[in-house]
């Protein structure tokens, strides 16, 4: 049993994933199928997943990032101040132009394509706080804080504040 959320996705091809403290579950036609450091995994402890365009599957663990494409799990670099420094993420995002966002606790960061470059793109002086990220129908960036939203739009963040009125009740 854990104190905080397990990380849940179904994939477009139909399969569940389940992100564990002892790995990755994934559920497909009937059958569960584990993975874990044996497999490629930074670490057991998954932290988020999320599906990228292309079909692929990005696992973020408590010891770095991972990618799941053609059926292998890939490590990813640690690329110079990235989120995978110290303690991972709460959530990973890729968005319409392939590039990945991640949250770590008071940051928000993006990787570009090639993964050459982490890029911190959101920090609130430490009351941000952010814990979720989500990427809408429309490709609009939405990051959820404790009590915060805030939006992606023509490349600014809006912050609507209004969300701690409707938090208080």
């Amino acid at each position: 049993v854990t104190d905080r959320p397990l990380p849940l996705l179904e994939h477009h091809d139909g399969s569940v994933w389940l992100g564990t403290q002892k790995g990755l579950v994934c559920y497909k036609e009937g059958h569960f199928t584990h993975f874990t450091t044996r497999n490629g995994l930074w670490d057991n402890n998954i932290a988020a997943i999320s599906s990228g365009k292309t079909g692929n599957l990005w696992i973020g663990s408590y010891g770095g990032l991972n990618v799941l494409e053609d059926g292998s799990i890939k490590r990813m670099p640690h690329v110079g101040r990235s989120p995978q420094s110290t303690q991972w993420g709460y959530d990973l995002v890729e968005d319409d132009s392939n590039t990945l966002w991640i949250i770590r606790e008071r940051w928000v960061f993006k990787c570009d394509p090639s993964f050459s470059k982490w890029e911190e793109v959101l920090h609130d002086g430490g009351h941000l706080d952010a814990v979720c990220i989500y990427k809408d129908p429309k490709g609009t960036i939405w990051i959820g804080g404790r009590a915060r939203l805030f939006e992606s739009k023509d490349g600014r963040w809006i912050c609507h504040p209004q969300l701690n009125d409707a938090a208080r009740g």
